[in-house]
């Protein structure tokens, strides 16, 4: 029964001597037990230097996982440092802090059998942020112009004739254009050369027609074929 323990205790002895950290390296101090360190930040690796490896060459390692008995490496972060340097400044990573526990490995790079691992410490993630850009599209909108509405005035000429018997005489002239209707009242009078304006409405409307307003000027003793007259020069402001 002994005889079967004793192999099997070299047999464990020599694992545990491969896997253990080499105790006269470089003993790692910094950064310390469970410190917490923010990504993209800049983190000082500190150790001391034996003097049986000084003039030595060292890689270090970042190691990390779920716990401390579970890390696996993850990147070399420093290659071929003189181990005299005693400290090296290591911009940590702004993808890192996934892990719950991280750690540095230095091995002597002539034997890489020879390494020394640093204290567990954590690596405090970034926030996510997320960045929403709206983007919005205007089309300029320009508003029509009001129409202006703008009055046309055109006056008749005088039409001289003789009375007709000597009596007063009268006349009307109504006339309609697009949106805009124009009422002239009707003219009595008994002296020459009395001159009357008519009375001008335009509906409400958002047409630019214009509404033209006609003034008559003129005796009011004129023959009945007068008003014929004045109605084909009314009728020709609109050809």
């Amino acid at each position: 029964m002994v005889s079967y323990f004793i192999p099997f205790l070299f047999i464990f002895s020599f694992i545990a001597g491969v896997i253990a950290q080499t105790p006269d390296f470089a003993v790692i101090f910094s950064p310390t037990a469970w410190q917490e360190i923010n990504a993209g930040d800049l983190l000082n690796v500190g150790w001391n230097v034996p003097g049986k490896y000084s003039g030595q060459k060292v890689d270090i390692f970042l190691i990390g996982g779920a716990s401390q008995g579970t890390q696996v490496p993850i990147m070399n972060i420093a290659s071929g440092i003189d181990i005299d340097v005693d400290h090296y400044d290591w911009r940590v990573d702004s993808s890192l802090g996934a892990d719950n526990v991280y750690g540095l490995q230095m091995k002597l790079q002539s034997d890489p059998s020879i390494f020394q691992y640093s204290n567990p410490f954590k690596i405090i993630a970034k926030p996510h942020t997320t960045t929403s850009t709206q983007q919005s599209s205007s089309k300029d909108k320009t508003a029509a112009p009001s129409p202006t509405l703008s009055a046309t005035t055109t006056t008749l000429s005088a039409i001289t004739t003789d009375p007709v018997h000597g009596h007063s005489s009268s006349f009307v002239i109504t006339y309609s254009a697009p949106d805009a209707t124009t009422s002239c009242h009707t003219y009595h009078s008994h002296s020459l050369n009395v001159s009357q304006h008519a009375n001008t409405y335009a509906p409400p409307s958002a047409t630019p027609t214009a509404p033209i307003v006609v003034a008559a000027s003129g005796p009011t003793h004129a023959a009945p074929y007068v008003l014929l007259i004045m109605g084909i020069l009314v009728s020709g402001l609109f050809l």
